[in-house]
C-alpha cells in the first residue's frame, strides 16, 4: 500500500504533462488570448475591446471558419433568414471596399481611431434620442430607428473623411451612402430573426463583429460604424453607449466572457479531437489508476 500514494502523484504528474504536450502539439498554447486568462499567482488587468480586436485579427482564417460554423448552427434555428443576412454582410464590405479605396494604407489607423471618437458622439445623441424600449421595437420601428443611426453616423464619417482623401464631396457622400445602404438591411434582418429566436442574439453580435471588424481589410471603416449597433465588446465601462447599443437593438449586451470565449473556441477550429483529449484523458487514466486501490484498502 505504501506505492499507492506514489503512484497517485505520479499519474496525477504524468495527465499535466501529456495535457500540456497535447495543447502545445496543437498550438493552443501560441493562442494570444490565453495572455489574457486571469491568474491568482500573476494578477493583471482585464483585458480591453482593443485586446479583443486585437486577438480576433491574429486568429485569422480559423475565425472565418468559427463564423462560418456558427452561421450553420444558427440556420437550422433560423432557416434562410440566416442566408439572406450574410448576403446583407457580404454587400456591406463591397460598399465599404468602395470606400476604403480613397484612404492611404498610412493614414489607415488614424481614420479609424478619429472615425471612432466621431462614431461616439453619435451613440451619446442616439441614448438621448433613442432610450431603451421594453419590448421588441418590431420591424417598422427597428427600420426606422436603424435609418436614423444611419443618417447621423453617416454625417460623422463625412466630416472625418473629408479632409483626409482626395475626392470631391459627391463622391464621398455617395460611397458613405453606398455603405450604409448596404448596412441597413442586414441590422434589420439580424434585428428580426433576434426577435423571433432571441437566443441567436449573441450569435449575430460577436460573427458580425468578426465578419466586418476582424475578418477584412476594410476594418478601419466599418469597425468604428459597427459598433454604433453593438457589434463588439463593451469594454469595462457598464452604462456605456456601447451598452445601451446592444440592449437597444438586441435586447441584451452579450455577457463579458463570451467575447473572449468565441476567440478560444475558434483557436481550436482544425484541432483534431484526439490531439486535444488523449492527453488529459490518458493521464487522467493513469491517475485514476494509482488512486483506485484506495477504494479497497482499509
Amino acid at each position: 500500500m505504501r506505492l499507492i500514494a506514489p503512484l497517485a502523484i505520479v499519474g496525477t504528474l504524468l495527465a499535466c504533462t501529456l495535457s500540456t504536450a497535447a495543447v502545445r502539439v496543437s498550438q493552443v498554447a501560441e493562442n494570444p488570448f490565453q495572455r489574457y486568462l486571469p491568474s491568482v499567482f500573476a494578477p493583471s488587468a482585464l483585458p480591453s475591446p482593443e485586446d479583443w480586436w486585437n486577438q480576433a485579427e491574429a486568429l485569422g482564417y480559423k475565425l472565418k471558419r468559427w463564423t462560418d460554423a456558427e452561421l450553420a448552427k444558427a440556420r437550422k434555428v433560423a432557416g434562410a433568414g440566416i442566408d439572406a443576412f450574410r448576403q446583407h454582410a457580404d454587400g456591406v464590405v463591397i460598399a465599404a471596399r468602395h470606400l476604403s479605396m480613397h484612404v492611404a494604407q498610412g493614414e489607415q489607423q488614424a481614420v479609424h481611431d478619429e472615425l471612432a471618437r466621431a462614431l461616439e458622439d453619435t451613440l451619446e445623441e442616439m441614448r438621448a434620442a433613442f432610450p431603451p424600449p421594453e419590448d421588441a421595437p418590431g420591424h417598422e420601428a427597428r427600420r426606422e430607428a436603424v435609418r436614423r443611426a444611419l443618417a447621423l453616423a453617416a454625417e460623422k464619417i463625412v466630416e472625418v473623411l473629408r479632409g483626409r482623401i482626395g475626392v470631391d464631396e459627391e463622391t464621398l457622400r455617395r460611397d458613405v451612402r453606398a455603405v450604409c445602404a448596404a448596412l441597413e438591411p442586414m441590422i434589420v434582418t439580424a434585428g428580426d430573426l433576434v426577435e423571433q429566436h432571441p437566443v441567436l442574439a449573441e450569435t449575430f453580435i460577436i460573427v458580425g463583429a468578426a465578419l466586418l471588424g476582424a475578418l477584412i481589410p476594410e476594418w478601419f471603416i466599418l469597425r468604428p460604424l459597427i459598433r454604433v449597433f453593438g457589434f463588439g465588446p463593451l469594454g469595462p465601462v457598464k452604462g456605456s453607449p456601447a451598452a445601451w447599443a446592444q440592449r437597444y437593438f438586441w435586447g441584451a449586451a452579450v455577457a463579458e466572457g463570451s467575447w473572449f470565449a468565441a476567440l478560444q473556441r475558434a483557436g481550436m477550429i482544425g484541432v483534431g479531437w484526439l490531439t486535444r483529449v488523449i492527453g488529459a484523458g490518458l493521464g487522467g487514466l493513469i491517475g485514476l489508476a494509482g488512486t483506485w486501490p484506495c477504494f479497497g484498502a482499509r
